[in-house]
């Protein structure tokens, strides 16, 4: 199971995106089409905030499809663009109709117009935030090239890809794989024992037990969320783009990326205040070990 999490991961990087006719032919999905240009472009004026609604107009609910203009023209027409009043007001040439406004310094590009427009020929469906649709099993699409099929997953990406007349990419040495999985799941290289023991294991669950390996690493995730704390610091040009282990001297342990400018630190919960640290001792790899001063502000 956590071979297909992180061979799935890898896999849709390679899928490439549809064209803009490909996008035309299917229908627009609310949630991932229609709301996040509705939420960027006209929640502001038109979403849950009561005091700055604008027309009494709420397009983050359902109750817009029930509405009409005061010219009567239903605010959505399904199968029927031109006649709704949503539409109409994407497109038209008055300024003083179009929306979003030109004061609001928000536009719609042509596509995403077109998804509107293909939205309501298709029957202007509304969803619920997907937050809140309970999740269902999907059916295991049939697939034509099947030597690549592992497990179900991979059924999803083999039909994705001959959707789009392209095929899997030949499988990675046992090298590569095991740098990309390491470097993923922990920021590090794998050591040199480590790649070894790698090449060594010819058993059928070799690379599953190098995830969880690495999974229940206690640096597992540790260069994740490396933007979250910042400090400036010394050049330190030795260690410069190394991802490292930190042991602050109260103890409290973290992880840090150096770069010659900026040292981001991320911090254990229980460490209140390693921002005061000066010294760090710093630990790249298991064959490299540099001292970095470190100088901070509360």
């Amino acid at each position: 199971m956590r071979k297909t999490f992180i061979t799935t991961l890898t896999a849709c990087f390679f899928l490439a995106p549809h064209s803009p006719a490909q996008e035309l032919l299917k229908a627009p999905d609310f949630n991932k089409d229609i709301r996040p240009i509705l939420s960027e472009n006209c929640f502001q004026c038109h979403g849950p905030d009561e005091a700055n609604r604008k027309a009494k107009l709420r397009l983050d609910n359902n109750d817009f499809l029930k509405r009409r203009s005061k010219n009567g023209k239903s605010f959505v027409a399904p199968k029927q663009p031109e006649e709704s009043e949503l539409y109409v007001r994407l497109i038209t040439h008055e300024a003083g109709e179009l929306m979003p406004p030109a004061k609001s310094g928000k536009a719609l590009t042509k596509d995403q117009i077109n998804s509107f427009k293909s939205w309501i020929l298709q029957g202007a469906k509304w969803s619920e935030h997907w937050a809140f649709i309970p999740p269902s099993q999907p059916s295991v699409p049939e697939v034509k090239n099947s030597s690549f099929i592992k497990n179900p997953i991979d059924n999803f990406i083999v039909h994705e890809l001959e959707k789009r007349n392209l095929s899997p990419s030949t499988e990675a040495s046992r090298e590569v794989l095991l740098r990309r999985v390491t470097l993923d799941l922990t920021g590090l290289p794998p050591t040199l024992r480590e790649m070894e023991d790698f090449l060594a294991d010819k058993s059928a669950n070799a690379y599953e037990r190098v995830v969880d390996r690495l999974l229940n690493s206690c640096i597992m995730g540790s260069a994740w969320p490396c933007n979250g704390l910042i400090m400036r610091g010394t050049p330190t040009p030795m260690v410069s783009r190394q991802t490292a282990h930190a042991r602050c001297g109260h103890g409290a342990i973290g992880s840090l990326m150096l770069s010659t400018e900026t040292c981001h630190l991320i911090s254990s919960p229980s460490s209140k205040s390693l921002a005061t640290c000066c010294q760090i001792q710093v630990q790249t790899h298991p064959r490299l070990l540099q001292q970095a001063s470190i100088v901070t502000t509360d």
